[in-house]
């Protein structure tokens, strides 16, 4: 089985890389110097060789201590103002997250971010891509699911029991209903719905003829009733059908006026007959003190657990599709009208203002509180892990910069002095 390096293990391979370079280029310094100092006296021109290796030697002893001295102490040696990182991690972190706060959760630098950035425009044109639609619909179908298996169905029967006890018991359902339903009276919106029971009943009836039967002629003498049973049931049904007909297709028939004054005289009871109201709100609270809400309460949450949790699974379900429906649509709405982008841009820029003003220090001390819990020693490690491959470069360059340094003051001062 292969194991997959992590990005942190690469990181500490190249460390380790780069630290035997440097200190190769130390020990190469080292062996020149040896050179060259042995055979200056013989050959005077090894002594540019010295002063080269001297010079490097120089740098990389002083690049090795100033980058060991971050992480650690120089070969173990209490020398002061070592192991930087490691004594001085809460306050690193503290700077660190107020640099954070200042600098990145400042409320003007977000809303100057903001404002040069349309949301609106670039959420619209995520959700118009299916396979957004559709992660977005798996994502939320999954989290609906979990609630739904989750919650409790006690807490959820108590808290509707609770919810429908307390306020909706006392409240005056009487005024606001009597208001609607004029409301409704005034815009004939009622007519479609009595329209629909009169449709349903003549649907019934039509393909129902036997339930006449008898129900007029069982009342005519024996005789009679042997003979005229089945013309007067048909009549009976006729009549009832052409009743239904009537009440079904003309607004002004007899059926739909005494509907009509009916919800007339209700809506004035409910508003300002205090007999009736009285009356109805009895039976309200008799019906919503019951002990059987309870059970109620219980069979509606299962209920609708039961056919929520079937919409959110089923591929196909109408559920689905519509929400698929109102996301494509908002999409639409986003991409292409610029009165929603303003809208969208305006609340997503303020909410993210106000809350950086609110909660920016909050964010920010996540850093402080982080770096407070980490171990000293594996912090030292974590960021020498981070950054000590480029400080192993100072090493190196400190080598070859300390070498031509040392190679040029010998130069100088030998052109010089003699």
């Amino acid at each position: 089985m292969t194991v997959l390096a992590t990005p942190a293990d690469e990181r500490a391979r190249g460390l380790k890389r780069m630290k035997r370079i440097a200190t190769a280029a130390l020990v190469l310094m080292a062996v020149l110097f040896v050179v060259g100092f042995s055979l200056q006296t013989r050959y005077p021109s090894f002594a540019y060789l010295r002063a080269f290796a001297e010079g490097g030697m120089v740098g990389a002893l002083a690049d090795w201590f100033a980058v060991t001295a971050l992480f650690r102490r120089p070969l173990g040696l209490p020398i002061p103002h070592t192991a930087i990182i490691p004594a001085k991690k809460d306050e690193l972190g503290k700077s660190l997250s107020e640099f954070v706060e200042v600098n990145f959760l400042d409320p003007q630098a977000v809303t100057a971010k903001l404002e040069a950035t349309n949301v609106a425009e670039s959420v619209g044109a995520w959700l118009g891509q299916p396979a957004s639609q559709q992660r977005l619909l798996d994502e939320a179908s999954r989290l609906g699911t979990w609630a739904l298996d989750t919650a409790d169905g006690d807490e959820v029967r108590t808290f509707i029991t609770t919810l429908v006890q307390g306020p909706l018991t006392e409240a005056d359902w009487c005024t606001p209903l009597g208001t609607l339903l004029n409301r409704v009276m005034d815009s004939d919106a009622h007519q479609p719905v009595i329209t629909m029971v009169f449709e349903s009943a003549a649907a019934w009836l039509e393909t129902h003829p036997e339930s006449f039967e008898g129900l007029a002629s069982g009342r005519l003498p024996g005789p009679l009733r042997r003979v005229f049973h089945s013309p007067v049931d048909k009549l009976t049904h006729q009549e009832a059908m052409k009743f239904l007909t009537e009440a079904r297709t003309d607004a002004s028939s007899g059926p739909r006026v005494v509907i009509d004054e009916y919800l007339r005289r209700l809506a004035t009871q409910l508003i300002s007959d205090e007999e009736f109201r009285t009356r109805f709100d009895s039976f309200k609270r008799q019906i919503l003190t019951s002990d059987n809400l309870g059970t109620l309460a219980n069979t509606a949450w299962e209920s609708m657990q039961s056919g929520l949790a079937a919409q959110l699974n089923m591929d196909a379900s109408d559920l689905r599709t519509r929400v698929h429906t109102g996301l494509a649509t908002l999409s639409e709405r986003l991409v292409a009208d610029p009165v929603w982008q303003g809208h969208v841009n305006n609340t997503v820029t303020s909410a993210a203002a106000n809350l950086v003003v609110r909660y920016s220090h909050d964010i920010a001390s996540i850093i402080t509180d982080t770096v407070d819990r980490w171990d000293a020693e594996q912090t030292s490690t974590l960021i020498e892990n981070l950054v000590g491959k480029d400080l192993q470069y100072i090493r190196l360059n400190g080598t070859f910069v300390g070498a031509l340094a040392g190679l040029l003051i010998f130069v100088v001062a030998h052109a010089l002095l003699g």
